[in-house]
């Protein structure tokens, strides 16, 4: 499988992206070092996990970040420094566009498509920047590739317990990386599962201990919660940012007037220290401020700045931030512009019948919208919020593409033989 795919092509990407990447690289402000990679919280954050992951004495930070990407910076930083750290998600990067193209090479046959989606990806300064940063964004879309991926080349073993234990494993790995998949996972578990797949569990009782190595991560990760934090979980984060951010600015917004300017941060304690009725009764007391709020800050999240092409102070690269602005909002036209091709092609495939197509598109696309809306209830994190999204809708939109176009083929096909007739 791998030899129809190794051919002159892969080689002149990876020249490409390395090219653009050492580019971007020597013009940057920042460079490899432990002041950058380590220049914001949450980086520091990560990294102070990374010390306490196995010492269950210490509970400071494991409630709200989970094990994998402090135990990547254990693994690379602690033994090899920042350049270790560095390497790692430098690797990651480069893996990710690489699946990509393989994944869209794989699934529509065409070498344009395929090469442009790549080199979306690699033109993504926000992407590139982040992999100077300790943060979880490189590892996310590195594993999203590999799941992408995976899907892409064994879609003719949907059927098969193989196929759902693997995709099962990536979403864990997912989760214990960024929370945010915990939702995913549970839809895999809890509807999939049942669903599609529980007959061969009856049938096959054997392979169950494959499902629980499949899950094993999301296992250690709520042991650990348990252990540290008597709460058996994934994450306290989720709940932590909605207060913290939407929470607070619907509070804010409903208290602040010319007369009364209160203080964001005193709203923000009051907003942490609600109880969770008192919070969704003020929400739905005031339901339209908080939905106007809540899509705004995806339009807002989506044309964000790019935080890590200006961060930190006096290490910003103008010109490149600007290409990305301007990218950022070219990637928002694409969201509105492809919508309802996707759910129409959605209905298309429904109808006809044509499921591996469906499983490939309703997959791409509801990780997709999933990851863009989540981003609704946070703010003032530039593009950092949404990147996470990108190899997903570029495979999507690169599906849908391949579909209408074949489909129109067929349409004009089918005329011309009618006219022979």
């Amino acid at each position: 499988m791998w030899k129809n795919y190794k051919s002159k092509d892969i080689y002149f990407l990876n020249l490409l992206i390395i090219i653009i990447y050492c580019i971007v690289l020597a013009n940057l402000k920042i460079n490899i070092s432990d002041q950058i990679m380590f220049s914001t919280p949450d980086s520091q954050e990560y990294l102070n996990v990374s010390n306490e992951i196995f010492n269950f004495s210490v509970t400071e930070l494991s409630d709200k970040r989970p094990f994998l990407y402090p135990l990547l910076i254990m693994l690379s930083y602690k033994p090899m420094g920042v350049f270790g750290l560095w390497g790692l998600q430098f690797l990651f990067w480069l893996v990710s566009i690489n699946l990509i193209y393989l994944s869209v090479k794989r699934i529509t046959g065409n070498r344009k498509i395929s090469l442009t989606a790549s080199l979306i990806i690699a033109l993504n300064l926000s992407y590139l920047a982040l992999t100077l940063h300790g943060l979880t964004e490189v590892t996310t879309i590195f594993l999203l590739s590999l799941l992408i991926f995976f899907i892409s080349f064994n879609i003719d073993k949907k059927h098969t317990l193989f196929f759902l234990h693997v995709c099962l494993l990536l979403v864990s790995l997912l989760t214990v990386v960024k929370p945010l998949f915990f939702i995913p996972a549970i839809l895999v578990l809890f509807v999939i599962l049942p669903i599609f797949y529980l007959k061969q569990y009856i049938s096959r009782p054997q392979y169950l201990t494959w499902l629980v190595i499949s899950i094993a991560p999301l296992f250690f990760q709520m042991t650990i919660m348990k252990a540290k934090h008597g709460s058996f979980s994934i994450s306290n984060i989720g709940s932590t940012t909605f207060r913290a951010y939407i929470l607070t600015q619907g509070l804010y917004k409903n208290n602040y007037s010319v007369l009364n300017k209160p203080s964001y941060y005193e709203v923000q304690k009051k907003a942490l220290n609600l109880s969770s009725m008192e919070a969704a009764s003020y929400i739905l007391k005031n339901k339209t401020i908080f939905l106007n709020l809540y899509f705004n800050n995806i339009k807002e999240n989506i044309n964000a700045s790019p935080t890590f092409l200006l961060f930190p102070k006096d290490f910003g690269h103008e010109l490149f931030a600007r290409y990305m602005k301007n990218v950022n909002r070219i990637y928002y036209y694409f969201h509105i512009l492809f919508f309802l091709p996707v759910v129409l092609s959605i209905f298309s495939v429904l109808r006809r019948k044509e499921t591996e197509w469906l499983v490939l598109m309703v997959f791409s696309s509801f990780l997709t919208y999933y990851i863009l809306l989540s981003s609704g209830i946070s703010f003032w994190q530039g593009d950092r919020l949404v990147i996470s999204s990108l190899p997903i809708w570029i495979f999507l939109y690169s599906l849908v593409l391949k579909y209408i176009f074949d489909k129109e083929k067929k349409c004009i096909m089918a005329g011309y033989c009618n006219c022979r007739k």
